[in-house]
């Protein structure tokens, strides 16, 4: 692999390079434009990309605004009656109550559905607030993501992944309340008050064995010690983090190095050959523009 900008290798001077990042950029905005009904938007070269919906809304990169933004198209809106009898539209926000029903709710690998003697066996802390719950139930129910008989539906696990950043949303709130503890055990022996560190997928199993009700969530869920570190190990290993970029990178040079040399094309040849034709592209379009006029005055 060579970089495009090495005039050594490839010989383009910088004109060629512009010519060819501006004929590549103008092809992806088309796919996208035709495609998604999605624009791109970057100001300055070094600025974020950002995406421009249908409606003229920009999306940055994921952040805080952004999944403001997320959040926001993803809550749907329900009716709800007053105590005078009035209908209300309500616009659905999530809540910790959301994470904890989920995980009841999916119990058997899914097959679960709402139990309200589960949600006080799985969490005896929340026990006295059985009612708030009942009551978060079927306003799930009302909106789609309950189904009459409580199981969960496919809109509840997207906005779940959405709002979470996770694909395996039965396990955030064991995880999370396992980070809790962890904390909170680390204050205890640190007087300085020094908040637990970052938690390893091939430490989760580990933890989970110091807590017998943690354990049995996990269990009730129906995944298996081997399951939990393979989800949780697939998942650290697509974070951008340098490690897994260098891991990618020792993966492709050992591809590369498997291929024969006269296998692998003359880059130079392909990258003349699309400049070629991103400027024959772009003299077709200015002969167009020019009309007939130009055209015949040039044969005059």
């Amino acid at each position: 692999m060579v970089s495009l900008n090495n005039s050594n290798l490839g010989k383009n001077t910088p004109a060629r390079v512009r010519s060819m990042k501006a004929g590549w950029q103008e092809g992806i905005d088309k796919e996208f434009r035709e495609r998604l009904q999605l624009g791109i938007e970057q100001k300055t070269s070094r600025s974020p990309v950002a995406l421009v919906l249908p409606d003229g809304t920009r999306l940055e990169p994921l952040n805080r605004e952004s999944r403001r933004m997320l959040e926001k198209e993803l809550c749907p809106t329900f009716t709800e009656t007053s105590h005078d009898g009035h209908a209300i539209m309500r616009h659905f926000r999530w809540s910790a109550m959301d994470d904890r029903i989920f995980e009841i709710a999916s119990g058997a690998r899914g097959t679960s559905a709402w139990d309200t003697v589960a949600f006080k066996e799985s969490f005896p802390d929340q026990a006295r607030f059985v009612r708030r719950y009942e009551a978060r139930v079927v306003t799930l129910k009302a909106i789609g993501y309950l189904s009459p008989t409580g199981a969960i539906n496919s809109a509840f696990r997207v906005h779940f992944a959405g709002h979470h950043g996770v694909l395996t949303p039965e396990l955030q709130r064991v995880r999370i309340d396992l980070m809790h503890r962890l904390g909170k055990e680390t204050n205890d022996k640190n007087a300085r008050g020094n908040a637990a560190g970052p938690l390893h997928p091939d430490q989760f199993w580990t933890q989970v064995q110091k807590y017998a009700d943690l354990r049995r969530r996990v269990e009730r869920l129906g995944y298996s010690k081997d399951e939990v570190s393979n989800i949780f190990a697939r998942a650290q290993a697509k974070k951008p983090t340098r490690e897994t970029l260098q891991h990618i990178r020792a993966a492709a040079e050992l591809r590369a190095a498997k291929v024969p040399p006269s296998a692998l094309p003359q880059t130079k040849t392909i990258l003349r050959a699309y400049v070629d034709l991103q400027n024959s592209v772009l003299a077709v379009g200015r002969k167009a523009r020019a009309g007939p006029l130009h055209q015949e005055g040039s044969r005059a």
